[in-house]
């Protein structure tokens, strides 16, 4: 689903089989990939170009490792240096997707969506419907009361039991 408030930003999945990562110089061919994969680079870098000249795949997560051909083979966790993004800039989101429908049809990429403008939940913002819903206010409405669990906390009396919380709840300041 393309969200309908999107950043500007088109994130990319690479497909694991294109044999192209991400590092801290940008595309690359990984580790004890076959021959030919570093033509790949140019092939998706020029598509990129082409649908927002001027645009560059950045490394969508910075600490992520690269790993040898072999290791990824044999990891169950996800390969974080899949993920790019590039800024499109101020185009239509009608246009934004354009872009990311071209990109989901090339075979070097296995997913690429709009990022959705980044908002507070208490604000009450679906990115993906676009939607407000009015947000609750704190001296407009009374907080729901909730039991008293604090017999159950053997954690709360003081040590070695505990951490001495019942004995601090007297002072102004140390409720938790």
């Amino acid at each position: 689903m393309q969200t309908a408030a999107p950043s500007g930003r088109i994130v990319v999945k690479l497909s694991p089989a294109s044999g192209l990562v991400m590092d801290s110089a940008g595309l690359v061919a990984r580790p004890g990939t076959k021959a030919g994969t570093v033509e790949k680079v140019g092939i998706v870098e020029g598509l990129v170009d082409s649908l927002v000249p001027g645009a560059r795949l950045e490394k969508r997560i910075p600490s992520a490792p690269v790993l040898g051909q072999n290791k990824y083979q044999r990891s169950t966790l996800p390969d974080l240096a899949l993920y790019a993004h590039f800024e499109a800039g101020s185009k239509s989101r009608p246009d934004l997707i354009k872009i990311a429908s071209r990109l989901n049809s090339h075979p070097q990429i296995e997913l690429a969506f709009l990022e959705p403008v980044a908002v507070p939940a208490a604000l009450g913002f679906d990115a993906f419907t676009e939607e407000w819903s009015a947000p609750q206010s704190e001296k407009n409405s009374p907080a729901p009361p909730s039991a008293d669990f604090q017999y159950m906390q053997g954690y709360l009396q003081d040590a070695p039991l505990g951490v001495g919380a019942l004995s601090m709840a007297d002072i102004a300041g140390q409720r938790g």
